[in-house]
């Protein structure tokens, strides 16, 4: 570990923690919600996740990926528990990711939802396809039971068929004692912590040692020269009378940057000398524990429950332990994931100014709260993405640092704390008084570019952007290579944050000027806009880039299409959205920093809204409500005519009749959200 003064011990490599699941065994929505009848309640958890505005409410069981540095600068991908629909979160998060190879498995319980998923990692060892093994680090509690419930797991001779079976490097761990993986320097700590109780540790009937327990065909070893008593589980020990006796789970301590708790009910007193006990700073000296930048915790419901923490304990825990964030995990079905973010406020310090605005469940985690220290707390969901490094911790925005920020796949990354010169409009203002924001994102769409462009084009009006009041065509023309040249001016209405000073802006409404270039024949839609006015307050200066990309599939139809081994050309599937943007303030040293923060904090919201604009629009393209304005279809499919217009014509025509601003420039955003309707009566082309 690496410290700064002599104190603060910091990470001493990067960590990146994305959340695979985060939801109880039954998972996320509920076949009961979803086919409830008309006199049953209506779940609204289950009920919001067939809307896209309920995506954060699809919850799998609980698991999650690290990606650690190194100590030889490789990066390893680790897995926390693999469970039920582990399969199903791998296929949609490890290719967004760009993830492929699993360096190491931990388990944290021989539970359903933790371990049944360890037949499925034979997608990455068969015949050795990605890699020829996976080492797993389990207990040897844990690794009873997987003996037991899947023996061909760990002898192979009890395999049937053609022996198609994961391949496994089994490695025991102990409580607190900490492990390696091989040489990379990297970290972890298992502790012991109670998930519930059992009512008796002998074994369960029915139950048969299978031949060679103690000498599986795939070897295991332990993590350390010194192993502590092993943990006891149904089927490794015997007593000689039935006992309640608490069910051991483990949880990780990874490189003294995160915490990860996904199954807990209570914390023994051992444990909790480990999270709080003292620390290396690197130089061989023991200091007191400084806060951990990520606490993941275990929150089943806002009531307590045998084997989970509720919203009330989970809170005291997150206050004790006094981490920089904590997230929490492994929820049912009875909160949303707003209701969470709500109590979640509350638990930092938020007053709520209206009761009667709040939900019933809402009120009901909010009153079950115990009075304490804020600390800031927030529901995980699943894909969310986390980055720890030694200069802090970046999640959305919500870390109040001052620096040069970028974001690759919706995750803030600090580059470094430095400030730069104003863009050439504010030139005239001393050098070192002005700093600046920049925000740069990444975004996969799975739809073609020409598809994905148009949606772009006819995103306004929606029920996402209502400050948006008018969008003028101010010049149109192509150029000589048939590229199209589209300038625009938004008018978009916003409101000042309450603690800007009065007069800062003379009016509510700022006028945006929009240019953008469609280059059909490179498949590129630019798109460039900023601020006219109040631009002594706040510049912003954004560009967008559409741009067609290949996934694997389509990688191999473009070999074999360039071998002439296919008549036609592969279909470009997908289309790559990058987003770059500027924020810089000339105001004043009083209030640079915070307007920029502000106007930071907006437009990453803004970014989340504008997406879901996109999307909503596409839903409407694939329905072919919107089929008279896809007729520069011909890049989708071969089946498809060829039409003689260009797609530069049809995009400008469809953007003549549309408004098109981007709603991520404004210093503030006011008015509510239209609602969605299923006949989507709020869309109609602007009259502009």
């Amino acid at each position: 570990m690496t410290s700064t003064d002599g104190i603060l011990p910091k990470p001493s490599t990067a960590i990146e923690v994305i959340f695979l699941g985060t939801g109880t065994s039954s998972s996320l929505p509920h076949i009961e919600c979803l086919t409830a009848g008309p006199d049953d309640q209506p779940c609204r958890t289950c009920l919001s996740t067939l809307t896209p505005e309920g995506k954060k409410n699809v919850r799998r069981n609980t698991s999650a990926v690290l990606r650690i540095d190194g100590k030889d600068g490789k990066k390893r991908t680790v897995v926390i528990d693999v469970g039920k629909n582990f399969q199903a979160a791998a296929l949609e998060w490890f290719p967004k990711y760009g993830l492929r190879r699993i360096d190491a498995v931990l388990i944290t319980h021989a539970h359903a939802d933790a371990m049944n998923g360890l037949d499925d990692l034979r997608a990455w060892t068969l015949r050795s396809v990605i890699q020829p093994h996976i080492d797993v680090y389990v207990s040897q509690a844990t690794f009873t039971e997987v003996q037991r419930s899947f023996p061909y797991m760990v002898a192979k001779e009890f395999a049937s068929g053609g022996g198609d079976v994961p391949e496994f490097k089994w490695r025991i761990i102990d409580d607190k004692v900490p492990f390696h993986f091989e040489d990379s320097g990297i970290e972890i700590t298992p502790f012991a912590v109670h998930h519930g109780r059992i009512f008796s540790v002998a074994p369960p009937p029915g139950f048969v040692p299978t031949p060679d327990a103690t000498l599986p065909s795939t070897p295991t070893t332990t993590s350390g020269a010194s192993s502590p008593a092993r943990l006891q589980s149904p089927g490794h020990s015997v007593e000689p009378l039935p006992k309640i006796h608490p069910y051991i789970c483990f949880g990780f301590k990874i490189q003294n940057s995160v915490i990860y708790l996904s199954d807990v009910s209570h914390i023994p007193d051992d444990s909790w000398a480990l999270l709080e006990g003292p620390t290396d700073n690197g130089n061989g000296d023991s200091i007191p524990q400084q806060p951990y930048p990520v606490f993941i915790l275990d929150c089943l419901r806002l009531h307590p429950h045998t084997s989970h923490l509720g919203i009330k304990d989970a809170a005291n825990i997150a206050r004790r332990l006094g981490a920089r964030r904590t997230y929490l995990t492994g929820f049912g079905h009875e909160v949303s994931h707003e209701e969470y973010v709500t109590i979640g406020e509350v638990i930092g310090g938020k007053r709520v100014q209206d009761m009667d605005a709040l939900t019933a469940t809402e009120k009901r985690g909010i009153n079950l709260l115990d009075e304490g220290k804020p600390i800031w707390i927030r529901p995980a969901h699943d894909g969310l993405k986390l980055s720890v490094s030694s200069a802090g911790m970046l999640d959305g925005g919500t870390l109040e640092l001052f620096g040069l920020y970028r974001v690759y796949a919706g995750t803030p990354l600090i580059i470094s704390p430095l400030r730069h010169r104003p863009p050439s409009a504010l030139s005239q203002s001393k050098p070192g008084s002005l700093a600046m924001r920049v925000f740069s994102q990444s975004f996969l769409y799975d739809d073609p570019w020409s598809i994905v462009s148009l949606a772009f084009f006819l995103r306004y009006p929606n029920p996402y952007a209502s400050h948006v009041l008018s969008c003028d065509v101010i010049s149109r023309e192509f150029t000589s290579n048939g590229s199209l040249l589209t300038t625009r001016l938004i008018l978009k209405r916003g409101a000042l944050p309450r603690w800007a000073p009065r007069g800062i802006v003379s009016r509510a409404e700022s006028w945006v000027i929009e240019e953008s270039e469609v280059d059909p024949e490179g498949k590129v839609v630019r798109c460039r806009t900023r601020n006219l006015d109040h631009v002594k307050v706040m510049q912003v200066h954004e560009t967008q880039v559409f741009k067609q990309t290949l996934d694997g599939y389509s990688i191999i139809r473009f070999l074999a299409w360039k071998a002439e081994q296919l008549t036609c050309a592969p279909i470009f599937r997908k289309t790559l959205q990058t987003t770059e943007a500027s924020i810089v303030s000339g105001f004043g040293w009083g209030l640079t920093r915070r307007i920029e923060s502000h106007g930071l904090a907006r437009f990453k919201a803004n970014m989340q809204r504008s997406r879901e604009g996109v999307s909503l629009i596409l839903d409407l393209i694939r329905q072919a409500r919107l089929h008279p304005m896809t007729m520069g279809a011909s890049y989708l499919s071969p089946t498809y005519p060829r039409r003689h217009a260009s797609t530069a014509e049809s995009l400008g025509n469809a953007g003549s009749d549309a408004s098109h601003p981007d709603d991520e420039n404004e210093l503030s955003r006011q008015g509510s959200m239209g609602s969605r309707s299923e006949s989507h009566a709020w869309y109609r082309p602007s009259e502009n």
